[in-house]
């Protein structure tokens, strides 16, 4: 069965997601039908101004009762989407959503299970005010400070896509905030944004995309596909002397982190490994990893990361990659195996009420 495309806008009051939307409406193909879900106490210029203009039948605004989408006491969130993804499920589904949402329980809601089987999620775009951006590396805060409120702004563990009203007036100072992390971004100024980029896979973003981007030039983009449950996407790289192998797995491998350790432990002691970053996803959390040769034991922390878990090993010499592989695939358990197994460790421990 076809999943809905699905994208989440987010931003605060006042930072262009009705114009972005707006923007995106306009280039919708004539015959599909959207479905905009927007929060009950947003700004209804979206189907005053373009419904009003077009009479589309073809475009429906979805309201969230209560005003927030994931606190709402009104009608439940998954009641709404269920709704519209299993009656007469449209051919793209955006969600609008306040910065100041809960956007990681909301992403959780969407991969519930019976959600996780209509709907897809896709590029994850967030509007970024470049001049509250500039205010906030003016004030004399801290480096820790300034990274703090540069991820609450543009929820820096979950966004694809940043839109800036004004990316020229970005300092490099910034931008470095954004590079190298994870999921990969894709920056870019509000008057840039194109459809297809709705639907690509961050993980093979490249400069020369983001340059013909840039400069509005066609580009054929990479549709998104996540690695099947337990057949992680494996790539590698040698640079020097050293070799750095990265895997991707589904969002659905849950981790035993015992079992992850004894695997890397061994030849890193054997300087054949001299580090692993990566976010893993562990029971319903994800954690950021990282295992230094110098340390040697692993520094974990929970992370707001909700899209397929990763994990990049540098060493020293070529490895047997394919039996790395299968020794990591051996440390996951699928997302039925890990609730039948919590669900016998509840009956176990806890008292039949």
């Amino acid at each position: 069965m076809k999943k809905t495309p699905t994208n989440l806008i987010i931003g605060n009051l006042g930072s262009g997601k009705t114009a972005t939307i707006l923007d995106l409406l306009k280039q919708k193909p004539s015959h599909e039908k959207w479905v905009i879900v927007q929060n009950e106490f947003g700004n209804t210029e979206i189907a005053d101004i373009f419904l009003a203009e077009t009479q589309s039948k073809l475009v429906k605004i979805s309201t969230i009762a209560g005003g927030c989408a994931c606190c709402s006491d009104g009608v439940n969130l998954e009641e709404i989407l269920l709704k519209i993804v299993s009656e007469n499920p449209p051919d793209r589904l955006i969600i609008e959503l306040g910065a100041t949402a809960h956007v990681t329980r909301i992403l959780d809601t969407l991969r519930w299970k019976d959600l996780g089987e209509k709907i897809l999620v896709q590029m994850t775009v967030c509007l970024v005010d470049s001049e509250q951006l500039n205010k906030s590396l003016s004030s004399g805060s801290s480096e820790s400070e300034i990274l703090n409120f540069t991820n609450n702004l543009t929820q820096n563990n979950i966004t694809n896509i940043l839109i800036f009203n004004q990316l020229a007036d970005i300092p490099e100072e910034a931008m470095r905030h954004f590079n190298g992390v994870i999921p990969p971004k894709l920056a870019i100024s509000r008057d840039k944004l194109s459809l297809a980029w709705l639907d690509c896979d961050p993980w093979n973003l490249t400069q020369s995309d983001v340059e013909k981007l840039n400069s509005n030039a066609e580009i054929q983009v990479k549709t998104q596909e996540s690695p099947r449950p337990k057949k992680p996407k494996f790539t590698l790289k040698n640079e020097g002397e050293y070799w750095t192998g990265t895997w991707i797995f589904n969002a659905t491998d849950v981790f035993e982190m015992g079992l992850l350790s004894n695997i890397l432990l061994p030849p890193m002691i054997e300087q054949k490994i001299i580090r692993v970053l990566g976010i893993i996803r562990i029971n319903t959390e994800w954690f950021s990893y990282e295992l230094f040769d110098f340390s040697l034991v692993p520094k974990i922390n929970i992370s707001t990361h909700r899209w397929d878990s990763y994990l990049v090993m540098t060493t020293t010499q070529a490895l047997d990659w394919e039996e790395i592989t299968q020794k990591l695939v051996a440390c996951t358990i699928s997302e039925d195996e890990w609730q039948i197994n919590y669900e016998a460790m509840l009956k176990q421990y806890l008292p039949v009420v």
